[in-house]
């Protein structure tokens, strides 16, 4: 499977599912509007139409 990180996240597939990771960002990464940061709450499993926003930039997940 393939694993792709960059400076501040990464995703990659785990049991099916995408994830999404925050890999100690300055300012976080959010997933439709819950902040990825902190101990609890690195990771997240994206579905379909899910906003990823990281800084001022907005993207949606489409699962192919």
């Amino acid at each position: 499977e393939r694993v792709t990180y960059y400076t501040s996240f990464g995703y990659y597939k785990e049991d099916g599912n995408v994830c999404c990771e925050d890999l100690d960002s300055t300012n976080g990464i959010k997933i439709n509007g819950v902040k990825l940061n902190g101990k609890k709450n690195k990771k997240a499993v994206l579905k379909e139409g899910d906003c990823i926003k990281i800084g001022l930039e907005e993207f949606y997940f489409k699962q192919d």
